[in-house]
């Protein structure tokens, strides 16, 4: 997932109404998109799973140089996240 497709989830999933009252309730210091905390952690999640596939390869290798030799011991700490 590039960059460019988290700020379309983004903007496709924002909501005016609620970010004026988000902006109005933080005393419009901060700018927000409207975007409810269920919906942004569904974003969030969809591009963290996407990320440790591609970096699985990696991972494993570090594992391996810290002394975890099981793939089944990276995989039930991947089910606690």
């Amino acid at each position: 997932m590039k960059l460019s497709d988290l700020i379309n989830d983004f903007e496709k999933n924002s909501n005016e109404l609620l970010a004026e009252s988000m902006e109005k309730y933080m005393q419009d210091k901060f700018r927000f998109l409207g975007i409810r905390g269920g919906t942004r952690t569904e974003i969030y999640k969809k591009i963290f799973f996407q990320m440790l596939e591609r970096l699985k390869p990696l991972i494993g290798i570090l594992l391996s140089v810290v002394g975890i030799k099981k793939k089944e011991n990276f995989n039930m700490r991947l089910s606690i996240i």
